[in-house]
């Protein structure tokens, strides 16, 4: 059969997967582009988006674990790519806040890092917030669309927090270096 059903829906799966793909590149790059201009530190865009990059794969792998535990609509579907390039632009926001604050007092003050911990974690519950009630809708699209988006955050959120500084403390003289120029 040349038409149908079947035709057109192996078509859109197609286009579909080709442009997730080319969105997710796309976010990255982007993202990238604008840390560097931020930044200015080709060391910091690189922990910064480890930290994002690192946030996203626990996002992916917790969808994983509620498909596995047959929690409906939790597979990768044509909305739930889409999420993915969204959290790319909402979770590294924490990363830089974080960033910028150890670029201003250096990596020595932790109150201040604790301060600026405080300010992420509010941002990010009202993140998780806004996407949550979307998780509320009828329509399982949109219901997938904000239970994902939330989880998003909240990945994005424990990797600002816990990976990115810990990169930070590795990689410490190097990034005091970057800091100094």
């Amino acid at each position: 059969e040349v038409t149908g059903v079947n035709i057109a829906s192996a078509e859109l799966k197609r286009i579909f997967r080709r442009d997730a793909w080319r969105a997710v590149i796309l976010g990255i790059l982007l993202v990238t582009v604008l840390l560097w201009m931020d930044f200015r530190s080709l060391w910091l865009t690189t922990l910064a988006n480890i930290q994002l990059l690192v946030g996203v794969v626990w996002m992916l792998g917790a969808m994983s674990a509620l498909d596995a535990m047959h929690v409906r609509y939790m597979k990768m579907n044509f909305i739930n790519a889409f999420v993915t390039t969204m959290i790319l632009g909402v979770g590294i926001d924490y990363g830089i806040h974080i960033i910028h604050r150890i670029s201003q007092e250096g990596l020595s003050n932790f109150e201040g890092l604790m301060e600026t911990g405080k300010a992420v974690v509010m941002a990010a519950l009202t993140n998780v917030a806004g996407f949550g009630t979307i998780g509320f809708c009828n329509y399982p699209g949109l219901r997938t669309m904000g239970i994902v988006a939330a989880i998003g955050s909240v990945t994005c959120l424990v990797t600002a927090l816990t990976t990115l500084p810990a990169l930070l403390i590795l990689t410490k003289t190097r990034v005091e270096r970057r800091l100094e120029t």
